[in-house]
Parts: C-alpha cells; structure tokens; sequence
C-alpha cells in the first residue's frame, strides 16, 4: 500500500487539471478495458415509428445491418476510433452522421430520425455527430484520454495525463502510478486487449522488467479503472490501465513534432530533444495501416538553480603513472596506477579556480569545455515505435497484427575504473482476430481471440572504451544503436546450468565475472584473505573493475473471448486467457557471489471468467465470476536456506535438498449496477474481489540462495499466494447539460494477503537451533477509503476543461514487500 499509515488530502492541488487546446476532442470520464465498442440506436421516422429493415452502414469497414421491427440496431466489437455511419432506407433521405467516436469498452448511442421523401434518389444530408461528454451506462470509476488530445497536450508520456485523474498519484519521476493508495506495481495494463506487464515488477530482488511504453502519437485512446474491474480483466488489485493503438483509416494522415531546450543556453537547458512521426491510411478499401515513432533524447541532466557554483570535475587523461608491487615477495606482481588530469565538466570556466589557476592546461580545462549547469557525458536516450495493419471483412469480422517496440538507454559519468550503462528494451506482437459466427438485427455471436509473443531486457554493467566515446555526447542525446558492453548475457546466460552452479557453489564453475577459483587475480592482498567463495578486494585497490547485472523475461500469451448478445437486452462472455513465460535475472559481484542472486523460472498463469450484462434502458447490470491459477514454475531451498552447505549435502543428491514452489488459484465474484435517479442523475454500485499474483521477484530473490556465502540480514524470497483486494464503490454522477458532468465515487479498498518481509523462525539443519531469518510472506494488510470528485465542462469544439480533486486516507503494515525488513525488523527490544 502506498502512503503507509499517513492520512493525506491526496494530491489537490496536482489533481486540479484545466487544459484548452484547439481541437474538437477532449478526455472524458468514461469507461474502457477492452480493445472494441458498441454502438447501438434506434432508426425512426418523423412521426417517432420505426423504420423497420434501415439499411445502417460504419463506412471504411465491413460493420453493416439492418434494424429490427422496433428499429433497433447494434454492432459489438467495433475497434475503437472515429467513424461515419450512414442511415438509408428506400423512400426516405440517406444521412451520414460524421465525427463519431467509438470507445473502448463503452456502449455508445446513436438514435438516427429519417426524413421520408418522394424522390428516392438525393444527396446525402451530412449531419456532425454529437459525441456525448460522458456515456449513460458507466457502471465503475472509469478514466479514459482520447489519443488525439493527449497527442495536442504539453506532455510526453500516457502516465503523465493518467496522473491528473482522481484517485491516481504518480511518484516524483512520473515513472510509476498507484491507484486509490496501492502499491504502484499492482496495476495490470492492457494493449489492444493483450496484457503486457511483466512476471517481474521489479519489487524483489535483482534487476526488474519496466513496462512498456507506447508513444503518446500512437493510440486511439487509453483508460485507467480506478474503481471495481470487470471480471473479464484481472491479475490487478490496483487500477487498470488499457490502451488501444490506432488502426489508420480511409483517409491518409500523419503527423511530425520536435522539441528542444537547446535554446535556452548551458545554464537552463539539459540538451532535451524530441521528434516523433505518424503515418496512417488506407492500403486497399479493407486494409489499413499505421506507424507512429517517438525518438526522445538528453545530453545530460541539469544541475539546477546556480549548480555551476559548485563545479563537477572528471578525470580527462593520464597525467603520469606509478608502478606499485603488490607485495613483499621476490616474485610479487605489480600494478600500474594511473593519475589523472581533471578538468570541469559541470561548471564555469570563468571560476577562479580554473581562470586563476598557474598551470596554463588547467587554466585551459585540458582542452574541455565548461558546460555550466550541464551535466555532461551522461546522456540519456529513449524511444518508442508502433506498427499495425488492421483488416476488415465479412459482417465485422477483422485481423489486426501490431508490433510495439520500447528502449530506455541511460549512461553514467566516465569513472576510474569504467562507465556505467543501463538499457531497457521492451517488444511486444499481437494478433487480433474478431469472427462474427452468426449475426442477426437484434442478436450475434462472435469469437474475439488474441495470440501475443513478448521478450523483454534488461542489462546494467560496464561499456567499452570504445561505446564509452561513442555515446559522449551524441548528436541530440539520442542513441538508437545503444552501449557495447565489457560483458552481457552472453557472458553469463541465466540457464540451468548456471543455478545448478549457483546451488552447488562449485569453486571451479564460473559464477562470477572474474575466477574464484584463480588466487593469483583474486584473493586479498596478503595478510587479508578471502574464502572461495568471497574471495574479497582485487589486488590492493579496492572491488573488481566490473560487474553485471542482467534480466530477461519471454512471455507467450493466449487469450479468447466468445461474446454472445443474446437479444436486445443480454450480452454474455465468456473467455480465458494463458500465460507460458520465462524469466531469469543475473546479480553477482565480479569476484564475489556474496549476496549474490540468480534465479530461472518458467511461470504458468491462466484464468477463465463468464459474465453477464443486462442493458435494461438506463439501468445496467454486470455480473461475473472469475477464477486465477498461477505457478511459478521454479524450485527452492527445502525448510531453510542452506543447500551446498547443509549436511549430507552433494551434487549427486541436490533434488533432496528443493522443493518445488507451490501452485495457487482463486475464484473472484465481480459485480457492477448503475440506475438513473432522475433523467440527467445516475447513480452506481461496483463491487469486486480482485487478485493478482505476486511479483515473481519477491518470491524467487533469495530462493537459490545459501546461507553461508550471506548472511541472516539477506531476505529469502518463499511461496507466496495471490495478493487480494476487496473493492466496495458507491458513486452518482450528475448532468448539469450535454456540456457539464459532475462525477463523485466514495470507495473503500480492503487489502489483504499483501507480500511482506517477516523475521520467521527456522531451524538450521547444521546447528538445529532456531535462526531468525527474514522471508517473504503474506502478512501485509490495510485499508484506504476515499472521496473522488470529477467535473468535467465542454464550450463549444475548442475548449474541454477538468477539475479533480481526490481525498485518501491509506493505513496498512508497509508500502513495499521490505518496508518491515528495512524498518521494523531492526528495532530492538529493552
């Protein structure tokens, strides 16, 4: 939980966002989880009857019908976007209402009146769609941001607009977002449908997996669900976030944009550079395309308000060298030690210290410049890239392939002993396929099924010497080929071999960058030597020049959903979805295997869920079940952490020191109404059970781990259950006109079962007395309960305004799995 035990007035004045932009579309209070729409109506005469057989036609794709005998009409599963609709019947004028907008996951209505006519051949009336502020049959606290506006705001992140709705704060960076007071790992996101976060959500140990980033030109629009989920989304107990990337459409368009603070001099400015580009339109009638790329990059940081003042130096080259025996014996080896010339880097080259200084090489930086507020030779670049071609045909049937593609490239200053580079990489590719089994006026069955391959990457260590020059000071901060690392997983790839290696802490196997086992390059100066296993300093100047840590996660994701509208009034789904991954994570020292972690695992998680929706009017019902399994797929230390150092231990008997980790499933009610109190006053009630399996880094850090290469202050991930949340939400909202919506949710979150570190008793099989050693568990609960308050006002097509305010008051036994480890577990008793 966030905010651990603080009652807080959250985020009012963050939260309070007017925006006006010049544009016809704004972001609204709306719902949205799945990738597709519905749009439904009634076609009429002018006397109020119904046109019976209306011809009704989403122009650009295959969604075509007639209208019943009552003239009712109705498409599920259109892709979210901004179409034309053309009404037509034979003696009466066709019309083409334009401009409107399909939302994700929203019935929208449209109620079309034809004018009867003699003549039967006329032009099209042509009628602008009046998109409504906020759709009637909301049943749960919803935030949607329509991609086109988003992509006119003064931001560059999806996050950054998702951090201005109520019930949501960001951290300091705007690089993570809890919702209603929960962890900010305990959201799940959803592409085109698809999730995409994952196994590892970096709250454990070793390195974790950031969440893919999707470039704000690139989706149709986003939603955030702050209140009880749908049972046909899950593995969340906070928010749910569900993008959906742009198709194209019949006409073709695009977009080009760049920023720079290069104009506003060394001393404001940080090198900041941003372009991004689009492009989208027709391939034939059917097929579409689209493409969108951002390209973002940064020189350096900026050192604030007068940091020139206090001067950064580094080292610029070699001055002279000393050569140092290493120790007293005749066949002693020696080093080299360098000394170094250090010139400013952040700084004034107009400071006494370097204009006043005697030596005419430093009075000239040594040839560098001074960057005043800059904080040079640590850029920092990322990018995001976007693909899709979208296919339509039959009665709205469809296949969709999207590509998503996400880097974070970050380098550190040149130091002594080498330079630090981290890089993220995220890819994920989807395939969409939407078949219409059967379609009739008023009922259709259709199958929407989903095929995802994702891999992602993670790498901190050393660069070259080489990459090191390369990526000093690039050209606008941007590094599209990224580092050249000293080593990376090729080096040490996360294997069985390699944990079976890490269990047994054979001193002849490589574990660490530099050989254990190799005394001449590795143990102590004399007088201080190390174990085998910790062999300690090299040489006589400190830690290894180097170390490495690695993650990866492969993720293969199936996932349908058959949607059955059984007549006017009933909607049924039922769906699963199966999750095969892989992930391991490397994070040793270079010498030593000293608090050291590897772990492999190849996580199993499905779940099925059926519910059921009842459009009575302006009353809406949902109701669903779900149920979760997951296993983590991996083994661990059996009863106590000690596996080559227990007795009776060897590498012929290592199964009989594991034991496997065990499965987990969980069934979930979900259940949402929304009624209306008067004709512009709608009230609504959600209620839901939602779980989320653990961070699978909480449970595998530690978990290959043996006590005696660490010690008792290590924690040790261990079987851990589903995290669990129980979402109560009582909310109205209220339409002072089309153009002002006042929205207001109270809700109470009851969060059970949380990770969290505990000092648990154990027995040591060497000593068999009781050791205290800190592990994972289940233990962590709270509750947060809290006002959201939402106004939303539209003028006219150029000016959509917002207000938020959000009051939390969030009390639980820790914000993190280590807040009592860090914390708590070090407080002594008298």
């Amino acid at each position: 939980m966030n905010q651990s035990c603080v009652r807080a007035l959250a985020r009012a004045a963050r939260a309070i966002a007017l925006t006006a932009v010049v544009t016809g579309f704004g972001a609204s209070a709306l719902a949205a989880q799945g990738a597709t729409g519905k749009l439904e109506g009634r076609v009429f005469d002018q006397n109020q009857q119904p046109v019976a057989n209306a011809q009704i036609v989403i122009e650009g794709t295959s969604f075509a019908t007639t209208a019943n005998p009552q003239g009712y009409y109705f498409f599920n599963g259109v892709p979210a976007g901004v179409y034309s609709v053309r009404f037509a019947y034979i003696g009466y004028k066709a019309v083409r209402v334009e401009g409107l907008r399909i939302v994700s996951g929203q019935t929208i209505t449209l109620d079309r009146p034809l004018e009867a006519t003699n003549v039967e051949l006329q032009e099209i009336t042509v009628v602008g769609a009046e998109n409504a502020l906020v759709p009637r049959d909301q049943v749960a606290t919803k935030q949607l941001v329509d991609g086109t506006f988003t992509d006119n705001l003064p931001v560059d992140r999806i996050g950054a607009v998702f951090a201005l709705q109520p019930g949501v704060m960001a951290n300091s960076t705007g690089s993570s977002l809890s919702v209603r007071g929960g962890r900010p790992d305990e959201n799940a996101t959803y592409i085109d449908g698809v999730p995409v976060q994952p196994g590892n959500r970096g709250t454990g140990a070793g390195r974790d997996i950031p969440t893919l980033q999707v470039g704000t030109n690139a989706f149709e629009d986003a939603s955030i669900t702050t209140g009880a989920a749908s049972a046909e989304f899950g593995n969340a107990q906070g928010g749910i976030i569900a993008i959906t990337t742009k198709t194209g459409g019949q006409r073709f368009s695009g977009n080009i944009g760049f920023e720079t603070d290069e104009f506003s001099g060394l001393r404001n400015s940080s090198g900041f550079n941003r372009i991004q580009a689009s492009l989208g339109g027709p391939i034939t009638k059917q097929l579409t395309f689209f493409v969108g790329s951002v390209l973002e990059g940064s020189r350096g940081g900026n050192a604030g308000f007068d940091g020139y003042l206090d001067p950064v130096w580094a080292p610029v080259s070699v001055d002279t060298t000393f050569t140092i025996a290493q120790g007293t014996g005749a066949n002693a080896d020696s080093v080299v030690l360098p000394v170094f010339n250090y010139a400013v880097i952040t700084g004034s080259c107009d400071a006494p210290w370097v204009a006043n200084a005697a030596d005419p090489e430093i009075r000239n930086n040594f040839g560098e410049d001074c960057l005043e507020n800059r904080n040079p030779f640590s850029p920092n670049s990322s990018g995001q890239l976007t693909g899709k071609l979208n296919y339509s045909f039959g009665q709205g049937s469809r296949l969709s392939a999207t590509y998503i593609g996400s880097q974070n490239l970050n380098r550190g200053q040149r130091g002594t002993d080498g330079t630090r580079g981290v890089t993220n990489r995220n890819n994920v590719a989807i395939l969409n396929w939407n078949q219409v089994l059967s379609r009739s006026s008023d009922k259709a069955i259709a199958l929407d099924a989903s095929i995802s391959y994702q891999w992602d990457r993670s790498i901190d260590a050393l660069i070259t010497a080489e990459s090191e020059k390369d990526t000093r000071d690039p050209f606008g901060g941007f590094m599209i080929s990224g580092f050249d690392y000293e080593f990376d997983f090729d080096d040490f790839e996360v294997n069985d071999e390699l944990v079976k290696n890490f269990r047994t802490l054979d001193p002849t196997k490589p574990l660490t960058i530099h050989d254990r086992f190799n005394t001449q390059e590795l143990l102590a100066r004399p007088g201080r030597p190390g174990s085998i296993g910790n062999p300690g300093s090299v040489g006589a100047f400190g830690a290894a020049p180097a170390f490495l840590n690695t993650a990866f996660e492969n993720r293969f994701i199936a996932r349908a959903t058959l949607d059955w509208q059984l007549d006017r009034f009933n909607r049924v789904k039922i769906g699963g979805q199966y999750i095969d991954s892989e992930l391991g994570t490397y994070n040793v020292g270079a010498s030593t295997v000293g608090f050291g972690d590897i772990f492999l695992a190849e996580p199993t998680q499905y779940n099925v869920f059926v519910e059921d929706r009842l459009d009575l009017g302006d009353v809406v019902l949902v109701g669903g079940v779900r149920y979760d399994y997951y296993d983590v797929g991996a083994s661990k230390w059996k009863d106590f952490p000690r596996i080559s150092s227990a007795p009776g231990f060897s590498e012929e008997n290592l199964d009989n020191f594991l034991e496997d980790f065990t499965s987990h499933d969980y069934v979930s009610p979900h259940i949402q109404v929304a009624f209306p109190v008067t004709e512009r006053t709608n009230f609504r009630l959600s209620y839901a059970q939602q779980v989320q399996a653990p961070d699978f880094s909480v449970l595998l850090g530690g978990s290959n781990t043996d006590l005696s290469i660490t010690n008792t202050n290590q924690t040790f991930g261990t079987d851990l259950d589903f995290g669990r949340t129980v979402t109560f939400e009582f909310g109205f909202r209220h339409a002072f006109s089309d153009d002002m919506v006042l929205d207001v949710a109270v809700f109470n979150k009851d969060q059970l079962s949380n990770a969290a570190g505990r000092l648990v008793d154990l027995v040591d099989p060497r000593t068999n007395n009781t050791t205290k050693i800190r592990v994972q568990t289940n233990q962590d609960f709270g509750n947060t309960r809290g006002l959201d308050l939402r106004l939303d006002r539209r003028i006219g097509t150029i000016f959509n305004g917002v207000f938020a305010y959000s009051y939390q008051d969030a009390r639980s036994t820790g914000s993190d799995p280590f807040t009592f480890i860090n914390f708590g577990s070090r407080i002594t008793s008298s």
